[in-house]
């Protein structure tokens, strides 16, 4: 029954004049009155409408009153129908207490009073609308907590996952390993912890937006949840930084197979906007108890082997270890004095002239910076270097030495200790330089500082510099080419680049790696690779340097081989810019004698 429907009284009675009566006296009280001449027909009408009030005679043939009213309030679906009996039988206390016992509520005796009948219909139909509206708001207030608790629901798993890939957050993945502990404590087993991160993620927002970048995580989280077994939590606690909690393991074995799982899945070519991107993730792992049975410094501990991941290399996992701890200190103390070495003025440039092998003049130089450490004394670049490129510091430290290189290739052409256009100062870039950003930005000011021509800079990067995202850097080293930079390879040899490769590189120099030159002068093998890599070379229209010449028997074969420059302690060492200036006095004093 609706609500605004007239509320339906049920009138069993066999008689007619009965239901005339009682129709005629409740005409004005807008009620739907249901007639039913038998038991048996009452049984069936309170089972299709909902009644407020049941009117039943008494003295019915076949199945009187008392038996019909207690089939009606025997059934589940119709045992809450008041039941008023309507008799002209004798009110005797037995009559009627057999009445009470079948289930009435009340009874009307005949002949029917007409304003007791309206009054008790009117107080059953009043509490039946009462009851009715309560039934609605309980209804309501059930909707409501239901609704409450959907939304309690929700609020709790938008609190505790990632809106972008569904995985846990880290509150929940905090949560989450508290509870895990609690159980390893308790049945002295052993759980991991993977904190990961994407190796150059910032690349694909830079060149193909954060769509993109968004597009690219939800991949990976899939891949993560594809790598781990079926109770395992993955979590993303935000940008390019995931992590996994794994519950009972045996051993090292059983996290290294998770591990090798996920490098293999994530580290799977992704397509995306028309491109093929290979994005690699760096894994540190934290076991316990073994690491720590403190969970803060266990987290912390995981994201100190995913550093070390990184800083040998990415694409790797490493668990955490005391020995890992302690290079990650000694990484620290060297990343603190290089700062303030970088603050204090303790960095300095030294030249390393480039032979030209026809003339034997310098025709070049490669810029090296040094430390002048107050305790350690004169460090070359290979003691500091990686420390510097895995800490950030190489863009400060690139940029310094970028900017001094280039103001004393400006003083010497000012003194006229260089004259040929041809002498170019070379300078070795990273990739974190070229990945900066604002790395042409950076050239461009220190050319309008310094007053360096574009052609008088050579800047040198490594083959292993491009292998993170070739695109990229060929943009950028195409961009410094159409200023007219020249790019040279340095340590050619020893990464990935072949002669494809070379071909659509910018480049116009090919520096030999030391490493192909240390035996050329006792190694016909060797010789015949250098000899290979400058006919490869010249092929291809560039210029060759051999770095690392030591021997006089070195210099000759290269010299007979066609290599176009040579570089080494055989001529000079690195030195400070007075010794280079002396050097380069002499070879003018030469060439006036000559």
């Amino acid at each position: 029954m609706t609500q605004d429907a007239a509320p339906k009284l049920l009138v069993v009675a066999d008689e007619p004049k009965n239901l005339h009566t009682i129709s005629r006296i409740l005409a004005s009280h807008d009620l739907e009155i249901v007639f039913a001449s038998s038991g048996e027909e009452a049984l069936r009408e309170v089972l299709q409408h909902n009644f407020f009030l049941i009117l039943m005679d008494v003295q019915k043939p076949e199945l009187n009153g008392l038996d019909t009213a207690r089939l009606i309030l025997g059934n589940k679906k119709t045992a809450h129908l008041p039941i008023i009996f309507v008799t002209a039988t004798s009110k005797e206390e037995q009559l009627v207490m057999e009445g009470y016992d079948a289930g009435a509520v009340d009874y009307i005796y005949k002949p029917v009073n007409p304003f007791v009948l309206a009054s008790k219909v009117s107080i059953f139909r009043d509490l039946h609308e009462r009851s009715e509206a309560l039934r609605r708001k309980n209804d309501e207030l059930a909707q409501a907590r239901k609704a409450l608790k959907q939304s309690n629901e929700e609020l709790s798993h938008i609190e505790l996952h990632d809106s972008l890939t569904g995985l846990a957050n880290r509150k929940n993945f905090a949560h989450s390993l508290s509870q895990a502990i609690l159980r390893a404590d308790r049945d002295r087993q052993k759980l991991a912890i993977f904190f990961l991160d994407l190796d150059n993620f910032k690349t694909v927002n830079d060149t193909l937006g954060h769509d993109a970048g968004d597009e690219l995580l939800k991949t990976v989280a899939s891949r993560l949840r594809d790598s781990v077994r079926k109770n395992d939590l993955v979590a993303r606690f935000g940008g390019d930084e995931f992590a996994v909690l794994m519950e009972n393991i045996r051993d090292n074995k059983d996290v290294a197979v998770i591990a090798e799982k996920m490098l293999a899945l994530v580290g799977k070519n992704n397509p995306l906007r028309n491109r093929n991107l290979i994005v690699t993730p760096s894994i540190g792992i934290a076991v316990y108890p073994v690491a720590s049975n403190d969970q803060d410094q266990l987290m912390e501990f995981a994201d100190i082997a995913m550093y070390r991941a990184k800083k040998d290399g990415r694409n790797a996992y490493r668990f955490y270890s005391e020995e890992l701890q302690s290079m990650e200190l000694e990484f620290s103390e060297m990343s603190f004095d290089l700062r303030r070495a970088i603050d204090g003025d303790q960095l300095e440039v030294h030249y390393q002239p480039q032979i030209d092998t026809k003339s034997q003049q310098i025709i070049g130089f490669e810029a090296l910076v040094r430390w002048n450490h107050p305790e350690k004394g004169l460090l070359s670049a290979k003691d500091f270097i990686t420390v510097a490129e895995q800490s950030g510091l190489i863009r400060e430290i690139g940029a310094r030495v970028l900017e001094e290189a280039c103001t004393q290739y400006q003083s010497w052409r000012h003194t006229q200790l260089i004259t040929s256009n041809h002498v170019r100062m070379s300078v070795n870039v990273s990739a974190l330089q070229i990945r900066s950003g604002n790395f042409v930005e950076t050239i461009d000011e220190i050319f309008a500082k310094t007053g360096m021509q574009p052609d008088h800079l050579e800047l040198e990067v490594t083959e292993s510099t491009l292998i993170d995202d070739l695109d990229h850097f060929v943009r950028i080293l195409n961009d410094l080419d159409n200023r007219g930079i020249s790019i040279a390879m340095d340590d050619f040899g020893t990464g990935f680049a072949s002669y494809r490769h070379l071909q659509h590189l910018p480049v116009h120099h090919l520096k030999i790696d030391r490493g192909f030159i240390a035996r050329i002068q006792e190694d016909e093998r060797d010789l015949e690779i250098v000899s290979s890599m400058i006919t490869m070379a010249k092929a291809l229209g560039l210029y060759v340097t051999a770095e690392g010449v030591e021997l006089f028997e070195q210099a000759e074969l290269l010299k007979d081989i066609d290599c176009d420059r040579m570089q080494g302690y055989f001529f000079a060492r690195p030195d400070a810019p007075e010794v280079i200036e002396r050097l380069l006095e002499d070879q003018q004093q030469h060439a006036q004698q000559d």
